[in-house]
């Protein structure tokens, strides 16, 4: 059992949030629960890996590491074996979870909706899967036997509405089904935190990340786009999210330790950098034919003739399916004996080279050269930073890598488009994309032994770490982030002296197990 643990953990995940957005409305009163909790406890930026794309995010949140050790970078991942993008899930994650080693100790979770969880992975306590479940089911929820307690609760349940159902909706309708999807998700969670045993509970808003990056013009008070009537249509998701993190927490009890984070932040998508461009026009990819992508932008065209495209976004198709449809459309047109590189990525480019490793080192320095020199055309300003994986990355998971990572500017996101068009072009005119992802995040928190602080910086892989800190639990030596002891009241530090604890750190995969009727007592 862990030891000198007085006080349990309650985290709420904001996908997406940040203080660009976050502080004007908690100091013009649409927070104020938020604020109140900021003005009490501690406050800072948290800044994400790279890539800040949402896989990568939460996988070195729950894990402490960085994707050379838990091996993802984003929602798709390169089978260099079968040549073809595949979609990642729990069990892509090499590395224990803070949830497993809390386990281990003795303590119990649960977890709602929490990116790269599906499928659950077994701890001492209970598990509903978050973004990348493909339907709400037993399938989602650990152990699966409380699907039928909980099969009322979850009749309304989504995990996610994705944004490109703004195309057909009023935008005052699409917030409020915004604020609908986590007004079940919070109600659930509710009642999760008062019926069953914890010792930390976690419960994700995914949908702040859905709203910001359809509605991100309109957010920014900074941005030239902004409409004061649009961001009176759109403030509502706020304040609600507000009233769920205060109902939560009132059910919770003054006593807990309250952490609230986002995985990365957010800024302006205004143009668009077209990386399969810049390789092709680089030499590092080619095109089978123009014929063939003449023809397959016909049946794109037709399908809008048809009304196709909006009889699939009324059909809700995920975002994950039609990337997914994406990324094969490229596989398709790529010339794959004369192709060194090529990137199926979004917001973050994830640059994979198709050669002999031998020779990887030498064409990555040569692309990562070559992109810290591309400026746009138009603006004649350079557009992007990049990296070679062997410069950000350690552990044994290098070789699951992208080779290169692109981060691209502020007012830019990356496209992995192989349309002929420019290296770089508008983003504009399009309402289902106004907003991308950007590292600095948020972390806030809050309770009886967390000392006041303002503008900290952490990084993301410092929470789970923290996490056993506070639980007074050994810190695996592994782990690649550091508890945030200075956030915390002396007499806390003293009584959970930090220890580091000696584990093997190789890639590993989950063993399944159900838990015992005890693990599910009240």
């Amino acid at each position: 059992m862990l030891k000198n643990s007085p006080r349990k953990v309650l985290i709420i995940g904001l996908d997406g949030a940040t203080w660009k957005v976050l502080r004007p409305l908690m100091e013009e009163g649409y927070m104020p629960h938020l604020a109140k909790l900021a003005a009490g406890g501690a406050r800072g930026t948290l800044m994400s890996i790279l890539p800040a794309n949402t896989a990568a995010a939460w996988s070195s949140f729950q894990t402490g590491v960085n994707p050379g050790k838990h091996g993802i970078t984003n929602f798709m991942m390169y089978d260099s074996s079968a040549n073809q993008m595949k979609l990642v899930s729990s069990v892509s994650i090499k590395s224990k979870t803070v949830w497993e080693t809390i386990s281990e100790q003795g303590r119990k979770t649960i977890l709602i909706n929490v990116p790269m969880t599906y499928p659950p992975r077994p701890i001492k306590g209970i598990v509903l899967s978050g973004i990348l479940t493909p339907r709400v089911g037993p399938d989602m929820i650990y152990p699966g036997r409380l699907f039928g307690e909980l099969k009322e609760r979850l009749r309304e349940y989504k995990i996610l509405v994705p944004g490109n159902r703004l195309a057909n909706m009023g935008l005052e309708e699409f917030i409020n089904e915004q604020i609908g999807v986590e007004k079940v998700r919070f109600d659930l969670a509710r009642h999760l935190l008062k019926q069953y045993e914890w010792d930390v509970f976690m419960v994700h808003n995914q949908s702040m990340d859905v709203v910001q990056h359809t509605c991100w013009r309109y957010l920014d008070r900074n941005s030239s786009y902004f409409d004061e009537k649009k961001f009176s249509q759109i403030a509502p998701f706020y304040e609600a999210s507000d009233e769920f993190i205060h109902s939560l927490l009132d059910a919770a009890g003054p006593e807990v330790t309250v952490i609230i984070v986002s995985d990365h932040g957010f800024g302006l998508s205004e143009r668009s950098l077209n990386l399969n461009v810049w390789l092709r026009k680089a030499g590092f990819l080619s095109v089978n034919s123009r014929i063939w992508l003449g023809y397959l932008k016909y049946l794109v065209k037709r399908m809008d003739w048809l009304g196709l495209r909006k009889r699939l976004i009324d059909k809700k198709w995920t975002v994950f399916r039609l990337l997914g449809a994406r990324a094969k459309f490229n596989q398709m047109l790529i010339n794959w004996q004369k192709t060194r590189a090529f990137t199926a990525s979004h917001f973050y480019g994830s640059i994979y080279l198709n050669c002999g490793e031998g020779l990887k080192r030498e064409i990555a320095r040569s692309i990562v050269e070559g992109l810290r020199e591309l400026k746009d055309p138009q603006t004649k300003k350079r557009a992007c930073e990049a990296y070679s994986k062997w410069q950000i990355y350690q552990g044994p998971c290098l070789d699951l890598l992208p080779d290169v990572i692109v981060e691209p500017f502020e007012g830019y996101y990356c496209n992995p488009t192989l349309d002929p068009v420019g290296i770089s072009s508008e983003a504009f005119p399009s309402d289902l994309l106004t907003g991308t992802h950007r590292r600095e995040g948020i972390a806030i928190l809050n309770g009886p032994r967390v000392r006041r602080s303002r503008d900290f910086s952490a990084h993301i892989t410092d929470i789970a770490p923290t996490i056993l800190f506070l639980l007074g639990a050994a810190i695996p030596e592994y782990m690649d982030g550091r508890a945030l002891a200075e956030l915390f009241s002396p007499q806390l530090f003293e009584r959970n002296q930090m220890r580091r604890a000696d584990e093997d750190q190789s890639p590993r995969q989950p063993i399944v197990r159900e838990s015992t009727s005890s693990e599910l007592e009240n």
